[in-house]
């Protein structure tokens, strides 16, 4: 067996080689990142940044919810305050409060539901047989690279790296379909 002698890369070199690419190639990079890395990657990315950059990125992240979250809240405080007129300032407070952290579950709930039917969903028999070709394609290395497997079929490369890696999966789910039309 060949051994391969791999330098290593400090992270500045490798940030300098990134710079170096073309706009294409790193958005390409970036989008192989983004695929691989976990949120724990990303929590200690974030806390690599500064201050305004974590305030940026904050903002971009949170506005959606918060565009949702805020008309809610003023839609039960004033509820709140038409049908509680004699309340304190503090009960005031407290009940938008609760209010508030209901709404904040409910929303939450609400993500997780339409999350989790995504990832539930059952696959397109179509994709299933198409994903099963491209892991029986890649087998011929030196025909089918990664790169043309994702322009034959219209996809990324990091897509077809992501079906490659779950071959046993696209394998079963064939298999369990051809014996459910038997």
């Amino acid at each position: 067996m060949e051994r391969v002698v791999v330098d290593i890369v400090s992270p500045s070199n490798l940030f300098e080689l990134y710079k170096k690419l073309p706009g294409e190639t790193q958005l390409a990079f970036r989008n192989l990142i983004a695929s691989e890395l976990s949120s724990e990657d990303w929590f200690a990315i974030l806390k690599g940044m500064s201050v305004d950059e974590q305030l940026k990125t904050g903002q971009r992240l949170g506005e959606p919810f918060f565009n949702r979250l805020f008309p809610l809240m003023a839609e039960k405080a004033i509820k709140l305050a038409r049908l509680h007129p004699d309340f304190t300032d503090e009960q005031m407070k407290n009940s938008v409060m609760d209010n508030t952290n209901l709404l904040v579950k409910d929303i939450s709930a609400q993500q997780h539901a339409r999350h989790k039917h995504h990832r539930d969903r059952k696959s397109d028999p179509e994709n299933v047989e198409r994903n099963v070709i491209i892991c029986d394609l890649s087998k011929d290395k030196k025909t089918w690279t990664q790169g043309k497997l994702a322009k034959k079929y219209e996809m990324t490369p990091a897509g077809i790296r992501k079906i490659l890696k779950e071959e046993v999966k696209w394998r079963a789910l064939k298999a369990s379909k051809q014996m459910r039309t038997k």
